[in-house]
């Protein structure tokens, strides 16, 4: 949700190419009805997603790596020691950083993943101002 989310918010001239992989995902597994629901109801469109693998190849491309969980990022902190600097907790970019997770809400419901959504949509702000400060929007 949260790739969607931001690519929305930069808008279609973003000097960013925001996009999303799993530490576990099973890549082309499409988005749960659950997360496309919740993404509808603010008028995004999620249903043509298709998961996929976190791999070398994009921890190297990467700029700025963005985590949900402390325990996503310790995760490929150890697989890859290289992204040390450039991988943060949502929660820790922008003017007001704190150390905090946003759950995975996989297997919940859509209220759970509305919530979640919410959430998200809290940080992108901060988001925002981290991206212009680090390389323009």
């Amino acid at each position: 949700m949260a790739e969607y989310m931001l690519r929305e918010k930069l808008g279609a001239k973003s000097i960013w190419d925001v996009s999303s992989a799993g530490t576990s995902a099973i890549s082309g597994m499409p988005a749960s009805s659950p997360a496309i629901e919740a993404l509808s109801e603010i008028g995004i469109d999620l249903s043509r997603h298709e998961s996929r693998e976190f791999t070398a190849a994009l921890a190297k491309k990467a700029d700025v790596i963005v985590t949900m969980t402390r325990g996503h990022r310790d995760q490929l902190l150890r697989r890859f020691p290289e992204i040390k600097g450039k991988v943060f907790l949502l929660k820790e970019l922008g003017t007001a950083p704190v150390a905090g997770d946003i759950e995975d809400p996989i297997g919940m419901s859509v209220e759970e993943y509305c919530r979640i959504r919410d959430e998200i949509a809290a940080e992108l702000p901060d988001v925002m101002v981290y991206l212009h400060q680090t390389g323009g929007l």
